[in-house]
């Protein structure tokens, strides 16, 4: 079997935790799965030299999960839907506020907002396209 690979990264995500609760994370895109990497602030401030896309290319998969209590891997097996929003829930050519990426999965949903330094959203729906096919909306 060959080695997983990263296809790219989606930096400077917000993870909804729970009412008004958020979470720094990047989203790990690789050929088998999407990984979750939830950042702490002493990540954040030592990633303050260098991109979040630089780090986790130099790193294993097995590393990536294991950084941080609470990173979760999602198989595609398991991923039912992902779906990139731009602004308030818009079409992804019409801004309203801050971009989504929404993932419904068989362990259940999961609601990203996109900081100001991520990719764009459609940056991230032609990498997630590119990964996951036709489960992209």
């Amino acid at each position: 079997m060959d080695a997983e690979t990263i296809v790219g990264i989606i930096p400077d995500l917000k993870h909804k935790e729970g009412f008004l609760k958020y979470e720094a994370c990047s989203v790990i895109v690789t050929d088998r799965r999407l990984i979750v990497a939830r950042m702490t602030k002493q990540m954040r401030k030592a990633l303050a030299d260098t991109s979040p896309e630089e780090k986790y290319r130099g790193m294993a998969i097995e590393d990536i999960l294991s950084e941080t209590e609470g990173n979760l891997a999602i198989d595609a097996s398991g991923i039912k839907r992902l779906r990139v929003e731009r602004g308030a829930g818009g079409d992804i050519d019409t801004s309203g506020g801050p971009d989504r990426l929404i993932i419904k999965s068989t362990t259940g949903k999961h609601v990203f907002t996109f900081g100001t330094k991520s990719i764009s959203a459609k940056e991230a729906r032609a990498l997630l396209k590119e990964a996951f096919g036709e489960v992209v909306k």
